[in-house]
């Protein structure tokens, strides 16, 4: 069972993720990839877009649509998971890696960005990237920027290494359990004014 917590958007690449579990997996699979997305977009239609990515046969998808969770209901969701999986392009920190890694779940998510601070190879799977691209975003705290351009590849490729392979992903997870322990939120935000500090803003 996979889980991904989001806000429906480009940028966290939920195109990439779709397209990868199908390619990973056959409609008769052993697994299930759990959506929890939040829009606030009222332009948005992400069910009608996700039906249109995921056409019959697909291996399952189950979607919590803006549907807000308490801390307990959200930290249950986790721990239901055998691995997060978020293959983002960009993250300013990516607080549902953080916390899935605190429920013992090990995350699948882009090696670049925030979450490098505290996932690595014992404690996860990182994503590699092919290099940074221009977003193209209209918004404007993303206009003439760039971002990541995950290895579509090798999420294929993680994404089949964790269903194979339970015990690995066991140990991962209590790894990232104890790494987590080691966030606690004022280390993470003196760690955030740190790099802005440092890159001028």
């Amino acid at each position: 069972m996979f889980v991904s917590v989001f806000e429906w958007s480009t940028r966290k690449h939920y195109q990439g993720l779709i397209q990868a579990y199908r390619d990973a997996f056959g409609p008769n699979d052993a697994v299930l990839l759990v959506l929890k997305i939040d829009s606030r977009n009222p332009a948005a239609n992400p069910v009608h877009e996700l039906a249109s990515l995921l056409p019959h046969p697909s291996p399952p998808v189950a979607l919590i649509y803006n549907q807000a969770y308490d801390q307990s209901q959200l930290a249950e969701l986790y721990q239901l998971a055998d691995c997060f999986v978020l293959p983002s392009r960009g993250e300013g920190w990516g607080m549902p890696v953080l916390e899935a890694m605190a429920c013992g779940v090990p995350a699948i998510t882009t090696n670049w960005s925030g979450v490098t601070t505290f996932l690595n190879e014992h404690n996860g799977y990182p994503l590699p990237i092919k290099g940074l691209v221009p977003t193209r975003s209209k918004a404007p705290y993303y206009r003439d920027a760039q971002w990541a351009e995950p290895d579509q590849a090798a999420l294929v490729d993680l994404l089949r290494s964790v269903a194979a392979q339970p015990a690995e992903r066991q140990r991962k997870g209590k790894q990232a359990a104890r790494d987590a322990r080691e966030w606690p939120w004022q280390r993470g935000v003196t760690a955030i004014y740190e790099r802005l500090t440092a890159i001028g803003v």
